[in-house]
């Protein structure tokens, strides 16, 4: 069996804060994902029609979490 494609996200960055942009059915697997490896993330919130947001807390580097996100 194949594992699932994910389209390419970034972290983007405004006001200081961090986030990832998300189609709204792979959020709560991306939330997971992202759990997994150790990063502190915000619950999915809704951004705009069939776009979820999910913020990043913590200090981590945002090319590690680049990385981390490109790896799945």
């Amino acid at each position: 069996m194949s594992k699932k494609r994910f389209p390419k996200l970034e972290v983007s960055t405004a006001s200081g804060m961090r986030y990832i942009e998300v189609p709204s059915q792979d959020a709560i697997a991306l939330q997971r994902y992202l759990r997994n490896h150790g990063l502190h993330v915000s619950p999915p919130g809704p951004c705009s029609a069939g776009v979820d947001t999910i913020q990043l807390n913590g200090g981590v580097a945002t090319d590690l979490i680049q990385r981390i996100l490109d790896r799945r």
